[in-house]
């Protein structure tokens, strides 16, 4: 049941999500695509965390925008640190 929801998101939500924000969602499956194997194999995503930001920038997504979102997943599972984390960032004013 835990794979069937899971390819929903990824071939159904995801998808959707990324046309209507016009996100090239098969690209961006193939260009992160083997660290997510690496992450999954290993069981730990610090291994690909550095890798993952970079190739995301390089698919055109903004460093402060890849900064916030893959540090915030990666760490979302730690309890307190994820709000702690948010409040920061959205409270913060930016650098110049």
């Amino acid at each position: 049941m835990v794979y069937a929801g899971l390819a929903v998101v990824i071939g159904a939500l995801f998808p959707l999500i990324a046309a209507i924000y016009r996100i090239r969602y098969v690209e961006l499956l193939k260009s992160i695509g083997g660290l997510a194997g690496i992450a999954f194999v290993t069981r730990s995503s610090e291994s690909v965390l550095a890798p993952l930001m970079g190739r995301l920038e390089a698919f055109g997504l903004s460093r402060s925008t890849t900064s916030f979102v893959v540090s915030l997943g990666y760490s979302s599972n730690t309890d307190g640190s994820v709000l702690y984390q948010a409040a920061r960032r959205s409270c913060s004013t930016p650098r110049r």
